[in-house]
């Protein structure tokens, strides 16, 4: 199976609700080596904005968008943990407030 038609396949999968399908292509994309960045991107999203598309033309209702939504949930429960591996620190964050300063941000943004 080639990159384009794993990535097809989830797009097509999520717009017809077939989880089974969402869940073997999303496995197999890992195998292939293929981003799971880009899995989610040019498939699972893909599909649900076909599924957008739909709606819009008024052939999908909000039942079909929910039960879409649920098949890309499926497939992003197997791709999440391969893009948190990828993600690499790039350094460290550190928020403080000097000791003595008085901030009224809050109150002025906050009635």
């Amino acid at each position: 199976m080639k990159k384009h038609e794993i990535l097809d396949g989830l797009a097509r999968a999520v717009v017809n609700m077939d989880t089974d399908s969402v869940i073997n292509l999303a496995q197999k994309s890992l195998e292939m080596m293929i981003p799971a960045e880009e899995a989610i991107e040019n498939g699972l999203s893909r599909g649900m904005e076909i599924v957008g598309d739909l709606f819009a033309a008024a052939e999908y209702f909000v039942p079909e968008v929910v039960v879409c939504a649920d098949t890309m949930y499926a497939g992003l429960n197997i791709l999440k943990p391969a893009v948190i591996r990828q993600i690499k620190p790039k350094g460290k964050i550190v928020i403080g407030v000097v000791e003595g300063d008085t901030h009224d941000i809050a109150r002025i943004l906050l009635p």
